[in-house]
């Protein structure tokens, strides 16, 4: 099943220009297509443009139909980079809705069948106007539309753009401050959030109370007495039962009744069968402790061109048993930025460790050959992470509102003393694993 398509804004942006600027005209051209695969379903990525030179059957201001060189090119380029292709073309007339035409859909069922012979990829059919982006996909044996186009960088956008759904009571201070179409935007998102404990369960709440369109909610752990202070939503009978973090979470959020679709999912991020309950989302959040989880997420991230914003916390206790420090990361990682390994923050060695089975694991602990996983609860209280939750929440406001152009995409925070630094890396690493993950 296939109903999401993801780009990278700044190279998707450039080519609806140049494609745009040879109005009244229609034109368009052939690009990569990739695409991410979860039991079954599917998330499409559409990677760089092919030059596949200029010869068109067809050319109007209403039609526009590639021949046989031009498929020819694109499909000799898709066949060697092993991936599929998407035609993309422009309708620049008024600016409405743009949707396929009767002409575009006979375009489109011929390159599809003609591609179902001579790819192994994914096929889909775009259309951009001055009004966004639309299209269709090819989906086992037919054609079915495209239900969200994300465009993903320091802006997000999504289109095809839905109409004003009206007044909410509810966000007349929010959209005050974030204006109407960031607002509205904000209304119909879906965020994936994996890990709901001290950081992730104040998190989720902040968004439901925001009023997110769906908040997919995601971890495999229970609740213990110590979760109690920390996690919103969280009760000491659900402690006492055990009960799975991310269903106490969704439960108390249940409660609120602020317009939020809800999903809870007791289960391993690192799973393919758990990712696959993400590959529609448009935003994903990290609050999980664990580095092979984040490894888990940063792969899937640059796979299917999501935003990722990883958030973790940690607290210094001097040897005198007083506190010493307060200090949490925020990284936003986007398809243009450095992923987590770029940035250092995961460790190859404690990723080996947490995936060994419990008794590799123990032999090697009795044997002195590991540190770091005894198996202690990390010291924590709220104010630390509930406030990294807000800076958190935050970065998804300035996705949505253009507040992040020029701030940094990583930074670390102390809270006793007040202070702030960038990460020392913003640019990606050219040496870096996710070289290979990228669909360009």
């Amino acid at each position: 099943m296939t109903s999401y398509l993801a780009a990278d804004r700044i190279d998707a942006t450039r080519l609806a220009d140049e494609l745009l600027a040879a109005a009244p005209q229609e034109s368009g051209t052939f690009a990569t297509l990739h695409a991410i695969s979860r039991d079954g379903r599917r998330r499409l990525v559409l990677g760089e443009a092919i030059d596949v030179g200029i010869a068109w059957d067809i050319r109007a201001a209403d039609a526009l139909v590639p021949n046989g060189s031009m498929i020819s090119a694109a499909v000799s380029t898709a066949q060697e980079r092993s991936c599929g292709l998407a035609f993309i073309h422009t309708h620049p007339g008024p600016a409405g809705p743009p949707q396929l035409s009767a002409i575009d859909m006979h375009t489109t069922q011929r390159l599809a069948t003609a591609f179902a012979e001579l790819l192994d990829g994914p096929f889909a059919s775009l259309v951009v106007s001055p009004a966004g982006w639309a299209g269709m996909a090819q989906d086992a044996t037919e054609l079915v539309p495209l239900k969200r186009i994300g465009l993903i960088g320091r802006q997000l956008e999504l289109h095809p753009r839905e109409p004003d759904r009206g007044q909410d009571r509810r966000d007349d201070r929010q959209q005050r401050a974030l204006g109407q179409s960031a607002n509205a935007l904000l209304r119909r998102l879906r965020v994936g959030l994996v890990g709901v404990g001290g950081v992730g369960g104040p998190l989720a709440e902040t968004l439901a109370r925001m009023g997110v369109g769906t908040l997919t909610l995601i971890d495999d752990d229970v609740l213990e007495p110590s979760n109690v202070r920390r996690v919103f939503g969280a009760t000491l009978e659900d402690a006492e039962r055990r009960r799975p973090k991310a269903e106490a979470v969704a439960a108390g959020l249940e409660r609120l009744r602020t317009g939020t679709a809800l999903r809870a999912v007791q289960g391993d991020v690192r799973e393919p069968g758990v990712q696959q309950e993400l590959l529609d989302c448009d935003v994903l959040f990290s609050a999980t402790d664990t580095h092979s989880s984040r490894a888990a997420m940063t792969e899937l991230a640059v796979r299917g061109c999501y935003p990722l914003i990883d958030l973790g916390s940690r607290l210094g206790v001097r040897g005198s048993g007083s506190l010493d420090s307060l200090v949490f990361e925020r990284r936003i990682q986007l398809p243009s930025g450095p992923c987590l390994w770029c940035w250092r923050r995961l460790d190859a060695h404690r990723i080996r460790l947490e995936l060994m089975s419990s008794f590799e694991r123990q032999s090697l602990l009795h044997e002195g050959y590991v540190t770091g996983l005894a198996g202690e609860p990390e010291p924590s209280v709220a104010a630390l992470t509930v406030t990294a939750a807000g800076a958190g929440a935050a970065a998804l406001l300035g996705l949505l509102a253009g507040g992040l152009e020029c701030a940094p995409l990583g930074s670390s925070f102390e809270l006793l003393r007040s202070e702030a630094f960038p990460l020392e890396r913003q640019e990606r690493d050219p040496d870096c694993i996710c070289a290979r993950w990228r669909p360009r």
